[in-house]
C-alpha cells in the first residue's frame, strides 16, 4: 500500500475516531455537569475533564500517525533532501 493510499485511509479513519470521540466525550461531559451540577465547586472536576478530554483524543492515534507516514518500499525518508 503506498503512502498515498494509507494517507487517504488514514483520514477517513482519523474523522470517524473524532466524530465517535467527541460524541462520547460530550455525553460524559453533560452526565459529569449534571452530576457536579448542584455542589458550588463542581466546576472543578468539570473543567479538568475537559482539560484531559481535549487531550485524550491524541494518544491512541500515535500508532496510527505512524502508520500514515511510514515510507513507501525504497524511500528513505519523508522530507526534501
Amino acid at each position: 500500500m503506498t503512502r498515498r493510499t494509507r494517507m487517504a485511509l488514514g483520514l477517513i479513519g482519523l474523522l470517524i475516531w473524532l466524530a465517535g470521540y467527541s460524541i462520547v466525550a460530550l455525553v460524559v461531559g453533560v452526565a459529569l455537569h449534571e452530576a457536579l451540577s448542584e455542589h458550588t465547586w463542581g466546576w472543578i472536576p468539570e473543567a479538568l475533564y475537559y482539560v484531559a478530554a481535549g487531550i485524550a483524543w491524541a494518544l491512541p492515534l500515535r500508532g496510527y500517525m505512524i502508520w500514515m507516514n511510514r515510507p513507501d518500499p525504497g524511500e528513505e525518508h519523508s522530507w526534501p533532501k
